[in-house]
């Protein structure tokens, strides 16, 4: 600003000069050097080298692979598991057929845990699963799913098994045919928070009943319990359980 104040052709110079702000956008340009390579095959392309640095960081990582590994162990593991038992079923369904006795009950579904767009899995719903050699039922309380290589609580249905990375259950464990126990002899409550790898068949809530102490099976799920407890159909679950 000089003696008569501020000099306006001055500060307009100066504007054009440094780009001054403005009210209109402004444009980002990337400047290169003057002296760029004219050997196409020889320059660097930002993109392709962004590219190669992400895969070789992320193959680089052993933890995160080792990671994706056994979670595609359990996946396949599980996968096997529940159509060997559903082969078995059918199997087993037809002979009791042929033979006129219908002890053995048909159960659809078996080969996706019966979790689908049918029967959605969610928060407080109940599942056959095996728990030390024995099948029970369990309440789930949580579901997780993968995001970014890490666990994040899941509020939604969930209608394949494969898309949950983590579940908290809480066990129920077997005391006769139809009776479950939600306390230990030590008067525990069992919780446990793993892969969903021992989840066998999801069970409609229509199907049980559960007060302070005890669950009871109603109605299919009784008939489901009997065949799932079978000795060669546990014998399914131990080999690919692991």
């Amino acid at each position: 600003m000089g003696n008569n104040g501020f000099n306006y052709n001055f500060l307009i110079e100066e504007r054009e000069k440094h780009d001054a702000y403005n009210s209109c956008p402004i444009l980002r340009q990337l400047r290169t050097s003057k002296f760029q390579n004219s050997n196409s095959e020889n320059s660097i392309q930002p993109n392709k080298a962004s590219h190669i640095v992400t895969y070789f960081v992320n193959n680089d990582n052993r933890n995160q692979n080792f990671i994706k590994q056994r979670e595609n162990r359990w996946k396949y593991n599980h996968q096997t598991m529940v159509t060997s038992i559903a082969n078995h079923n059918n199997e087993k369904n037809q002979q009791s057929y042929s033979e006129k006795r219908n002890t053995i009950p048909y159960i659809s579904n078996i080969d996706n845990a019966n979790i689908n767009e049918e029967f959605p899995l969610t928060q407080n719903d109940f599942v056959f699963c095996s728990y030390s050699e024995k099948i029970c039922i369990k309440q789930v309380l949580a579901l997780y799913y993968e995001n970014y290589n890490n666990h994040s609580f899941n509020v939604n249905s969930v209608t394949k098994i494969d898309d949950i990375s983590k579940v908290t259950l809480k066990v129920f464990l077997p005391i006769s045919s139809n009776l479950f126990a939600q306390y230990t002899p030590e008067e525990c409550i069992i919780f446990t928070h793993r892969n969903p790898s021992n989840i066998i068949f999801y069970i409609s809530s229509n199907d049980v009943n559960i007060n302070d102490q005890f669950l009871f099976l109603l109605d299919k799920a009784k008939d489901y319990y009997n065949y799932f407890k079978r000795n060669d159909v546990i014998n399914f679950i131990l080999e690919n359980n692991h």
